[in-house]
């Protein structure tokens, strides 16, 4: 099929959803479904997980297994969920799980999915928050390959 602009919408890479559970993401999730029912373009959802490095000194490895076996399994079940729901919504979709730092992950998968859109949240925690614990959707903004939509949800504390 050709679009109007004469693109093979067939051949043009999927909407990106990046999420990580959180409620500034399910309502990017739900931007992202709109946007794929709207298009008829398919949806490939990511989830990135990584170590706690800030938490862990270099000495400091006893339990180390445990804590990337847990947020690997966190990652996973987001993952599945959002899948999930997607299908529900009657959209196709593909579920991604990368490991390493989240933002080079996304933006990562958005280049090799030929992704023609990135679909993030933000938290919305300010200037001092991102500070803490840094701003993925910032971060997506300037490295990302394609155009990307950040959806604004309500400020959120942050995950222990």
């Amino acid at each position: 099929m050709t679009g109007t602009a004469g693109i093979d919408e067939k051949r043009v890479g999927p909407i990106l959803l990046a999420t990580d559970g959180s409620p500034s993401a399910q309502l990017a999730a739900e931007e992202a479904v709109a946007l794929a029912l709207a298009t008829g373009w398919p949806l490939r959802v990511v989830t990135a997980w990584s170590l706690p490095v800030s938490e862990f000194s270099a000495g400091a490895v006893t339990g180390l297994r445990e804590v990337a076996a847990a947020e690997r399994a966190q990652a996973e079940k987001v993952l599945a969920q959002t899948v999930d729901e997607v299908e529900r919504d009657g959209v196709e979709v593909q579920g991604v799980l990368r490991h390493g730092s989240t933002v080079a992950m996304i933006c990562d998968q958005a280049r090799d999915s030929g992704a023609r859109l990135l679909v993030v949240g933000a938290r919305g925690w300010g200037r001092l928050g991102r500070l803490d614990v840094g701003s993925v959707s910032l971060g997506v903004l300037e490295l990302a390959p394609c155009p990307v939509l950040v959806v604004r949800g309500p400020s959120e504390t942050a995950h222990p």
